[in-house]
């Protein structure tokens, strides 16, 4: 879960749910569309684990702010 302070609520940016898989293009979707954001490319962040979610947060706060 990650939660952005230009957003109300948190994201879960995996890919296994509790109802199945969501597909590539899906997650890629959601991650554009929450953190709003043109310099962050999803491709380059593992939002499956810590260590990619800590340094998509750190990208956003170089990048985007």
């Amino acid at each position: 879960m990650i939660k952005l302070s230009n957003q109300k609520k948190s994201k879960s940016l995996n890919y296994v749910t509790m109802l199945g898989k969501k597909k590539e293009e899906t997650v890629k979707k959601e991650f554009d569309e929450y953190v709003k954001c043109d310099a962050l490319n999803y491709s380059d962040y593992n939002t499956e684990t810590e260590q990619g979610l800590i340094k998509l947060v750190n990208d956003y706060l170089e990048k985007c702010k």
